[in-house]
């Protein structure tokens, strides 16, 4: 499987993007924000797990935050709002222009208003917001997806 991604020039780009995203961001003094759905939302808790706490070696924490992590205030959002509101009411309070969001999942089904970010100055990975189910950034969920954790 490791040879099939590194092998596979689109993953890559993919790949590539969105590490250049996050250090973009974090020399910018800027944060990350992670989110999933089910197993994928576990999997953006221990993403920002990692740039918290350390990963490999000691270093500084890096500001990550996990928006599927809070129960209360995604039962408290998708009571009050609506359940497809659950990620960009959070990104709404908290983000700021030039933070990255990355979505471990088909999240962008689940933003209720798709430019969304555009209209937070939020940004993906790859520079632009998608609504389609593709790439880093917005996720496709498929199991022969070589990025779907």
């Amino acid at each position: 499987m490791k040879t099939q991604l590194v092998a596979d020039e689109n993953t890559l780009t993919k790949v590539v993007s969105c590490v250049e995203a996050i250090v973009h961001a974090y020399h910018n003094n800027k944060t990350v924000f992670a989110a999933g759905n089910g197993g994928s939302a576990s999997d953006s808790q221990h993403f920002v797990a990692e740039l918290v706490g350390r990963f490999k070696f000691d270093r500084p924490p890096l500001r990550a935050y996990s928006l599927s992590a809070n129960m209360s205030n995604i039962t408290c959002i998708g009571n009050d709002y609506g359940y497809e509101d659950i990620f960009s009411r959070q990104i709404e309070g908290c983000g700021v222009e030039g933070d990255v969001f990355l979505a471990n999942s088909p999240i962008f089904d689940l933003l209720n208003d798709k430019a969304f970010g555009h209209r937070h100055g939020l940004r993906p990975p790859d520079g632009r917001f998608r609504a389609q189910r593709e790439g880093v950034g917005s996720g496709s969920h498929g199991h022969d997806d070589p990025l779907d954790m």
